[in-house]
């Protein structure tokens, strides 16, 4: 089952989406809840584990991952 949720910093839910096959890979569920627009439509952005890699490099960060990935912090991250 994969379930789709955003929190703000505090981890108070913004929103939740009801539940796809766990087969369905997380960016495929984020787009078809449509995660994008909605992040797009109020101003916000999101923090992302490396799943999401893809997804919207404005609006969804994610970390580095592979071969030749950056040695040091990404500055958005940690300023």
């Amino acid at each position: 089952m994969n379930l789709q949720a955003i929190a703000d910093p505090d981890g108070n839910l913004l929103w939740a989406w009801g539940a796809i096959g766990g087969s369905v890979h997380d960016v495929k569920a984020a787009w078809i809840w449509q995660v994008p627009r909605l992040l797009r439509e109020h101003g916000l952005f999101a923090l992302a584990d490396t799943a999401y890699q893809g997804l919207d490099v404005d609006l969804v960060i994610t970390p580095c991952k592979g071969e030749g990935k950056p040695t040091r912090p990404n500055r958005v991250l940690a300023p």
